[in-house]
């Protein structure tokens, strides 16, 4: 019984650190787009603490004790200037008050994590994975922060990773249900399906300019079909067969006409 225990023991030890190595392989390559980010922004906050007059010792410093990247670059005006330990505390609770909201969505996940729990703490950061420019219906994704605010711009939201409720395979389980949240009364399932078979006179015949894009289909559908992106481009589709329509008819309305004359 002893030596079976032993043996049992023995292969624990072996599948722990196994399971932590392969717990880090599947999680490292989600974590390359944020890495990237601050990689760019660290290169970029050396560059600036460089051209102030600081050492690359007083960068790494800084990067140490001020986990905070947007009052990091602060801090580099609060070098340069007067000293005011008043104003400089008072900008540091402005910047990172964000901290005090979304952090207490999780403080239930610390629960049980012992001495880790400061360091957790310490390490939260809120790394924005989606940028909506509009709101969340009629929200239009961004590629970058570098989009303009215009007078129509209703919202900007801001979606962290665990926010953002993307399917990677989307599948229709014909529920009906974009059908009765569309507003227009037309049918986003057959419009779906015909922007994904290209063809484009069913489309129109099926109304798709009358699409409105308010987003309650997308928003409805329990399968997350990218359905009001599909009309947008079905939209555009049938306006580029028209335009080549178009087209067409003049040159042989002008082919026609050159004859006549000749």
């Amino acid at each position: 019984m002893d030596q079976l225990g032993e043996v049992m023991e023995q292969t624990l030890q072996q599948v722990k650190p196994a399971h932590k190595n392969s717990a880090l392989r599947a999680a490292f390559p989600a974590t390359v787009p944020v890495l990237t980010g601050y990689l760019c922004l660290g290169i970029a906050y050396g560059v600036l603490m460089r051209t102030a007059g600081y050492g690359l010792g007083w960068a790494v410093f800084l990067s140490i004790v001020c986990y905070a990247g947007s009052m990091e670059f602060v801090t580099v005006t609060l070098l340069t200037s007067a000293f005011d330990p008043v104003q400089a505390l008072v900008m540091s609770i402005l910047v990172n008050a964000r901290h005090c909201f979304y952090g207490l969505s999780i403080l239930e996940k610390y629960r049980g994590t012992g001495w880790a729990r400061p360091f957790l703490i310490f390490g939260l950061t809120d790394e924005t994975f989606k940028l909506i420019a509009g709101g969340p219906m009629m929200g239009m994704a961004q590629a970058s922060a570098d989009f303009p605010v215009a007078k129509g711009t209703g919202a900007v939201l801001a979606f962290a990773a665990n926010e953002n409720k993307v399917s990677e395979d989307p599948t229709c389980i014909r529920c009906g249900r974009c059908v009765e949240a569309c507003p227009m009364h037309l049918e986003p399932l057959y419009l779906y399906l015909y922007v994904q078979k290209n063809r484009i006179e069913d489309l129109e015949a099926a109304h798709v300019m009358d699409c409105i894009e308010c987003g309650a289909c997308s928003y409805i559908c329990p399968g997350r079909l990218h359905l009001t992106h599909s009309f947008k481009v079905g939209k555009q589709k049938v306006k580029e067969a028209a335009a080549k329509a178009k087209a067409a008819a003049e040159a042989a309305k002008a082919a026609e006409e050159a004859k006549k004359e000749a």
